[in-house]
């Protein structure tokens, strides 16, 4: 095993640097929702008027 990869998880500067990852990729993918329902939405109402 490599030993760095336990001196690294006991850093805190490590799990904050995952925690803000996470959160990251968490917000990105909320606002792709939020850019999907309204789109999916338009989409449908052309393809019912159609």
């Amino acid at each position: 095993m490599n030993s760095d990869f336990f001196y690294n998880i006991s850093d805190p500067a490590v799990w904050s640097g995952i925690w803000h990852d996470n959160i990251k990729m968490l917000l990105i993918k909320f606002f792709y929702v939020l850019l999907f329902i309204p789109v999916s939405w338009i989409l449908f109402k052309v393809i019912v008027k159609i």
